[in-house]
């Protein structure tokens, strides 16, 4: 009888839910509180698996031990986990608002619901609509995913850069945006936008 390697159908299935359920590695580190680029480093083959990591593995998905070790999960069972994940990630996201990992989101939402390609703003302008955790966030822009979408048009006589949507936002980045932070904390006020 073959032996069962554990570790390469372990990083196999793992391999295989992450690219079928779609999971983003940087979102799935942080759910198991992995360093940065574990997971990719596991399913490149680089860094093997520890006990550890089966451990973590098997527990984001509340699955039997063996579930990920002895066999190669089909397209169906892969699917089966999709509902655990849809949880696990409305669970994580009703922790949001107390949290200021992923800034730039709130800004998309907030530049595709308050600003269009003829409005100007400046960067206070913007983190004064945001909530009030990102008070002290500092925008550079040419760091973001906003970068080919923002453009600096002047400057107001403090010296403030004064910038302006150069295109509309691709939707999907907006329903990435709206996806992950909601609308609900936007505020009613349109007093800063010129």
């Amino acid at each position: 009888m073959k032996e069962i390697d554990e570790s390469k159908i372990f990083i196999e299935n793992l391999t295989n839910v992450l690219k079928q359920l779609t999971i983003n590695k940087i979102k799935f580190n942080k759910a198991l509180e992995w360093p940065a680029n574990k997971v990719s480093n596991i399913t490149k083959g680089s860094q093997a698996p520890l006990i550890s990591d089966f451990t973590a593995v098997r527990k984001f998905f509340d699955l039997d031990p063996i579930f990920f070790l002895t066999k190669v999960l089909t397209p169906v069972e892969i699917e089966n986990l999709s509902d655990k994940v849809v949880n696990i990630k409305n669970e994580r996201n009703t922790s949001r608002y107390n949290s200021d990992e992923r800034p730039i989101l709130y800004i998309i939402v907030l530049l595709s619901e308050k600003y269009d390609t003829t409005n100007k703003f400046t960067k206070r302008q913007v983190i004064d609509l945001m909530p009030s955790q990102f008070a002290n966030y500092s925008i550079e822009w040419e760091k973001t995913r906003l970068k080919d979408f923002v453009k600096k048009i002047g400057a107001t006589e403090t010296s403030e850069h004064i910038y302006q949507l150069s295109t509309e936002l691709p939707m999907a980045m907006i329903q990435e945006a709206i996806n992950s932070v909601g609308k609900d904390w936007l505020s009613g006020s349109e007093d800063n936008i010129k």
